[in-house]
């Protein structure tokens, strides 16, 4: 899309052309599964670079985005607007009144490779080993091997391998809690995954397994939310008892992340660029 929209700026050059880069490009973080090599990888930076030297203007939704393009321009040529959520996809959609003794978290999206969350498994195991309230999981998308294998004995595990997304939000309000999984991998320091917005607007508690420091960790500080690294299960059992022992989770304000209050910015922008 960017290289359509580059040719189509070089023929029509009085054309504003506002770029999107809703992910990255050339440090997308899932790029290393790729096996690419380093010419492709080479030739990657180099589309970009032309793509961000010739558009107008660019919308990136984290700030470590800009980074990356610190050395071709300055930083006002960027603006930030996260990705949000959509009032009209909770709408007619309540929690289910259910009389189970368990707690139930819920994660909506693949796990796979470096979407892993080895301490948060262990953790639970624990959990359930020593606590009178159990922790079941239910995983909405796809498992990897390589995540089941970590999780060994899942009993704690329920899985509903695809479903479509009003149904995934219904699935969410029926938890007690959501679960955020970043990808281990130093590109994803540079993310903010969209999930996580539509998560707050649940109102539910939210686990989160990220590095540190990282654009994730930073706006999730902002919020006053715990979140722990891949590997650290102490930390995410300590996060289980705050959640549902003490019931700890400070409730965030969804509102400014409606996409309808983001198009309002989006306007503003364009009518500034015009």
């Amino acid at each position: 899309m960017h290289l359509i929209a580059l040719n189509v700026k070089k023929s029509f050059p009085d054309l504003i052309w506002l770029t999107d880069f809703r992910d990255p490009w050339a440090d997308m973080d899932y790029l290393d599964e790729f096996k690419m090599g380093a010419r492709a990888r080479k030739k990657l930076v180099e589309m970009e670079r032309e793509v961000v030297k010739t558009c107008d203007h660019i919308l990136i939704n984290s700030p470590s985005v800009a980074n990356a393009h610190i050395e071709i321009l300055d930083q006002s040529k960027h603006t930030l607007i996260p990705n949000g959520w959509d009032h009209n996809d909770f709408e007619n959609i309540t929690s289910v009144s259910e009389n189970r003794t368990r707690f139930r978290i819920g994660h909506f999206g693949a796990l796979y490779g470096s979407r892993n969350a080895p301490g948060l498994w262990e953790a639970v195991k624990k959990w359930n080993n020593e606590q009178v309230r159990k922790v079941e999981i239910v995983l909405v998308g796809s498992i990897g091997e390589d995540v089941r294998k970590d999780m060994g004995n899942t009993d704690f595990i329920e899985h509903l391998p695809g479903v479509n997304h009003r149904e995934a939000i219904q699935e969410m309000m029926n938890c007690d809690a959501l679960l955020l999984v970043q990808n281990n991998t130093d590109p994803a320091r540079k993310c903010t995954p969209g999930k996580v917005f539509e998560y707050i607007a649940t109102q539910k508690s939210i686990f989160s397994i990220c590095n540190s420091p990282s654009d994730l960790s930073k706006r999730l500080t902002e919020w006053e939310l715990p979140f722990c690294d891949h590997n650290d299960a102490a930390s995410a059992y300590e996060m289980l008892r705050h959640v549902i022992v003490n019931d700890e989770q400070k409730k965030i304000d969804a509102s400014p992340y409606e996409r309808k209050a983001l198009t309002k910015e989006l306007s503003e922008l364009l009518n500034k660029l015009t």
